[in-house]
């Protein structure tokens, strides 16, 4: 099994619902060969937009997109700011999967159209989660967007 890393940050960690964006980076090594690949809330038109959306569901739809690229097993760890969600990625998705995402007061928890999409890649993929201090978002974001950059320019021969 191999191991990967996701990295997802949104642009606003507001709780009410409001225009917000996320961006994702994963990255791994598979065989001996590095992969690599980025994301971010899109239109159907591939373009940047933001989505009306609370701080955990635009979290949770950076995590979910970038755990669907993931074609075989791997050990992945999810770094984010948001740890309420990692939170119940590791202590709450189990149990969830187990009794239909039904939460504590009896009903279906919030976001379970999320949730079901990171339970289903939870059956291929070890999820380990990270809790990236604030300290850190800076640090993270710049390091991924230069490897992105490089990786672009590289490809256009610049």
């Amino acid at each position: 099994m191999y191991k990967a890393d996701v990295w997802v940050w949104v642009d606003s960690k507001g709780w009410k619902e409001s225009p917000k964006r996320y961006h994702y980076s994963v990255e791994g090594e598979f065989k001996g060969k590095a992969l690599r690949s980025f994301g971010c809330t899109q239109d159907e038109n591939g373009e940047e937009v933001a989505v009306s959306a609370t701080w955990d569901r635009i979290t949770l739809m950076g995590i979910a997109e970038a755990l669907e690229r993931f074609r075989q097993n791997a050990e992945v760890t999810i770094h984010c700011e948001n740890y309420g969600v990692l939170s119940s990625i590791e202590h709450d998705l189990e149990r969830w999967k187990g009794n239909g995402f039904i939460g504590s007061t009896k009903k279906e928890i919030k976001n379970v159209d999320l949730w079901r999409r990171v339970a289903a890649k939870s059956n291929m993929l070890k999820l380990v989660t990270d809790h990236v201090g604030f300290d850190r978002v800076d640090e993270l974001r710049n390091h991924v967007f230069a490897k992105e950059k490089e990786e672009y320019e590289s490809k256009r021969g610049g």
